[in-house]
């Protein structure tokens, strides 16, 4: 929806799309004070502000606020972005802009932030570490619970290191194994990366993992390009086996 303020009067001219968003009837005065009415109390402060530094500095309008349309119990989602012109000789300055509903965007946007936060509480309770390898851009994405887990020093955080670091304290019996399935699924021969090892974590040293990996993305040619995967470090549950196997 098309509209244009005239910061003299406070008016505004507005299209029949805009009307329709904000919900204004097809006779309705529009100004500055209809539009306060129509923007959340929580969120009015913020839009005129952008409007008064739009006229005294002429920097662009672009701001996100919710409304409250007449008979409509749900909150839209407005963006207005808008600039200011100047009138002719003697003539107002004028704000002229447009205003799109955006609320299906943000319900996608929150429900995706609910996903996320499930996810990584989920992942929190199972004691799951999660990483990102990108090989194109030479980065390694990693969580909390994997610096923990594999004991990773700051100063290997960078590009790959992670990667070698974990490769590096692989215990020596299990290592050539581990790498062998890794490279097989780079190389497209498995699917899927499910294995247990050994892994020598400098402070705490020898623990038992299991290691979940997939490749997320692969160039024409079959490369990867993307992996990622999960750790769990599951020493007391297969201690706890052990012992049970013991007993008997």
């Amino acid at each position: 929806g098309l509209w244009t303020l005239e910061f003299g009067t406070g008016g505004f001219w507005v299209t029949e799309k805009a009307r329709a968003i904000f919900g204004y009837a097809a006779d309705e005065s529009i100004d500055l004070s209809r539009l306060e009415a129509s923007v959340h109390p929580d969120d009015w402060d913020f839009v005129r502000g952008a409007i008064e530094r739009s006229g005294r500095t002429g920097e662009a309008v672009d701001v996100e606020y919710r409304i409250l349309r007449p008979g409509d119990p749900d909150l839209r989602w407005i963006a207005s972005r808008g600039r200011m012109r100047a009138g002719s000789s003697g003539a107002q300055s004028y704000l002229m802009g447009l205003s799109i509903d955006v609320t299906e965007r943000k319900r996608r946007d929150e429900a995706l932030r609910r996903s996320d936060a499930l996810q990584a509480a989920g992942a929190d309770l199972a004691g799951l570490a999660s990483y990102e390898v990108d090989f194109v851009a030479g980065v390694t994405l990693v969580d909390e619970r994997f610096r923990e887990l594999l004991g990773l020093p700051e100063e290997r955080e960078g590009g790959l290191e992670p990667v070698k670091f974990w490769a590096e304290r692989l215990h020596p019996d299990d290592r050539q194994r581990i790498l062998d399935l890794r490279q097989q699924l780079h190389d497209g021969k498995i699917e899927q990366l499910s294995v247990e090892y050994r892994f020598l974590n400098p402070a705490r040293g020898e623990r038992r993992m299991h290691h979940m990996g997939r490749v997320s993305a692969r160039d024409a040619t079959g490369r990867t390009l993307k992996s990622y995967g999960v750790l769990r470090d599951v020493t007391e549950k297969r201690q706890a086996e052990e012992s049970l196997r013991r007993s008997y």
